[in-house]
């Protein structure tokens, strides 16, 4: 068996996971702050799902490139962005559950509604936002995996091209 996780999580995917998650982790914080303007908040947090969605993409395909993955080997693209996928909606489905927490914290002592949430309540929001992260994180992450299989780095635009190589630079250092 520890060979069997050894091989499912490489050094890279949990490099790639840990940063790609801790950036997805502060967008979900940052939206506590958003969520305190009116209406403004609402298409700010649209906004930042667009961009955990394209972060998650660019996670699966910067793992795929890291780890020289080929489309003849697009089994092991998919467990490797599997894996990259849940590291990711693990520490951004915590930050979620807390930003969430937090938000319904203030929303409920800025308004007086007929009830108050109780702490089941909060366990759940948070237990659900974790999930939900996982789920999407999974998701998307192995659609850029694929991606990354069937269209490699050297057709991207420069400025997206350099990004991706120094991403795979940093997951690459010992």
């Amino acid at each position: 068996m520890p060979n069997q996780s050894k091989n499912m999580f490489p050094k890279q995917v949990v490099k790639l996971g840990i940063l790609f998650g801790v950036i997805l982790a502060v967008l979900n914080l940052l939206n506590i702050v958003f969520n305190l303007i009116p209406i403004l908040g609402i298409l700010l947090s649209l906004m930042f799902g667009v961009v955990a969605f394209l972060i998650s993409i660019a996670a699966g395909y910067v793992t795929v490139n890291a780890l020289n993955i080929k489309k003849e080997n697009l089994s092991d693209a998919i467990m490797k962005t599997l894996s990259v996928g849940l590291i990711i909606g693990i520490i951004s489905g915590i930050a979620a559950g807390i930003a969430g927490i937090v938000s319904s914290l203030i929303l409920y002592s800025q308004y007086n509604f007929f009830t108050s949430p109780t702490i089941v309540t909060y366990v759940f929001s948070f237990v659900g936002a974790v999930i939900a992260s996982v789920i999407l994180s999974v998701l998307w992450s192995i659609l850029g995996g694929v991606l990354g299989t069937y269209y490699p780095s050297t057709n991207l635009p420069a400025g997206v091209k350099m990004w991706v190589d120094r991403a795979v630079k940093k997951a690459n250092e010992a």
